[in-house]
């Protein structure tokens, strides 16, 4: 299998925990092949954009490649920050299910799946779709919005329209921010894709209108093997919520998942990148 992963200055330039997480692939995996992508990379691959694909941030354009990549060629996506626990042989075939892919998903009742491992073969049906969106969705260069808006949740007094104004950013962004909130999938909407701004998570967005509005779409993803992100973020969560306790959970935390998504801006402690007891570990 081809295992796909990015990062847009090479991975020489990489911060130490990426660099762990990758040699890591490698070396649990050594019947896969890994292959790290850098900017020029991209450049390469993704060239139907009628825009400068530089215009976006980094994270934009690495959510494109990563479904245009196995839409190419199969296999599995990894972010640089994804660290495994287990080799994928262990738990993959487990994953890929009667689906045939396999994303981690949030709560089912707003179908959010993750997009920092994917599992997918040559061929998907979902991952043609997706890709197909995308290309449809980047008709012109966006602005991010820097602000996360939880699904479900109230906006918060961060995200007043006075909140917003305040920090300067005007009321065209204050329109797209709480028109969104009111309807998680305005971003991509027809009326949200004529705005200049676009969310962190647009593509999951594509997928939830992809999932309400392809039957095909919504059938792979309603037999999919459901395991939920948060046990895949475990280590982080530890992290910001036990504080000083967060060294003595480590071992307890890499039990969660197969993989454990971490934040390359964080001096880890080498207890992270400790491996447990494969037996134990949740599949």
């Amino acid at each position: 299998m081809d295992i796909f992963s990015f990062w847009d200055k090479g991975r020489a330039n990489a911060p130490k925990a990426v660099q762990i997480c990758l040699d890591r692939w490698e070396q649990m995996n050594p019947g896969h092949k890994l292959h790290v992508l850098d900017e020029a990379d991209l450049r390469r691959i993704v060239t139907d954009l009628p825009f400068d694909i530089g215009a976006l941030p980094v994270q934009a354009r690495s959510d494109i490649l990563r479904v245009r990549l196995l839409r190419m060629y199969g296999g599995a996506w990894v972010d640089a920050t994804l660290l495994p626990v287990l080799p994928l042989d262990r738990w993959s075939e487990a994953y890929l299910g009667s689906a045939g892919v396999f994303l981690f998903a949030g709560r089912p009742s707003h179908w959010r799946l993750g997009n920092y491992f994917i599992l997918a073969p040559e061929g998907s049906y979902l991952i043609d779709a997706w890709d197909d969106a995308a290309r449809g969705y980047w008709t012109h260069p966006r602005k991010l919005v820097d602000f996360m808006l939880p699904p479900s949740r109230p906006i918060g007094p961060r995200g007043t329209p006075k909140a917003l104004l305040t920090r300067g950013k005007g009321w065209p962004y204050v329109s797209f921010v709480w028109k969104w909130h009111y309807d998680m999938l305005y971003p991509v909407s027809q009326a949200g894709r004529r705005s200049r701004f676009f969310p962190y998570f647009w593509q999951m967005y594509l997928m939830m209108q992809l999932i309400e509005t392809d039957p095909k779409v919504r059938s792979a993803v309603e037999v999919m093997t459901y395991r939920n992100h948060e046990l895949s973020h475990t280590v982080q969560h530890f992290r910001g919520y036990l504080a000083e306790d967060f060294e003595k959970s480590i071992p307890t935390a890499l039990l969660c998942s197969p993989v454990q998504k971490l934040d390359w801006r964080v001096e880890w402690p080498d207890a992270v990148f400790q491996l447990p007891d494969p037996d134990r570990v949740l599949i």
